[in-house]
């Protein structure tokens, strides 16, 4: 009888650890939290890229979509931590930690950049009006398409700092992705 118990014990403390496993490790499948405003504060269901490919979210759907989990390159993980936009982790190459995003464009779409938001074929990202990041003011693109194996992350924020600013990025950036379990607003 005491074995049993101690047996379901032990099960259940290495289950737990297992489903909780809140430090965020790519090759880790598991349960996370999200109080970043990029995507909406909650628990949400990690996935490595490997097991589950990451979906595009319609604009229609943004916030009610999976996000993303991405490495940023070296020069923007370079830039994001010397402006203090990211903190520090192993878990990218770069020493930066990974953004959580949504995946708002993918190739062949087409996007652009202006005073009113980024428009996505056509289509308006919501919350997506570009602020001044220095003494030049916003960075406006002129429509383009995406090429092959680009893609565009943006966020759920006015301030997030998403595609808008750092452009597209190629998709081997992509970590894994979040699916949301239990989200509000942040």
């Amino acid at each position: 009888m005491k074995r049993v118990v101690v047996n379901r014990i032990v099960v259940g403390i290495g289950a737990a650890a297992l489903l909780w496993h809140v430090d965020v490790d790519a090759n880790w499948i598991g349960l996370r939290y999200n109080a970043s405003g990029s995507i909406p504060v909650g628990f949400y269901w990690f996935w490595p890229s490997s097991m589950v490919p990451a979906h595009k979210c319609a604009v229609a759907k943004v916030p009610a979509c999976d996000a993303v989990v991405a490495c940023l390159p070296g020069p923007l993980a370079s830039y994001a931590l010397r402006n203090q936009i990211v903190d520090n982790s192993p878990m990218c190459g770069t020493g930066a930690e990974p953004v959580s995003k949504f995946l708002a464009a993918t190739s062949p779409d087409v996007v652009e950049v202006s005073h009113a938001g980024v428009r996505i074929n056509g289509s308006l990202w919501p919350m997506s009006w570009p602020y001044a990041l220095d003494a030049h003011g916003p960075r406006y693109t002129p429509a383009y398409r995406l090429a092959p194996r680009q893609v565009l992350l943006m966020g759920f924020h006015p301030v997030s700092w998403d595609g808008r600013y750092t452009g597209s990025i190629l998709d081997t950036a992509i970590i894994g992705t979040w699916h949301p379990l239990l989200t509000w607003k942040g």
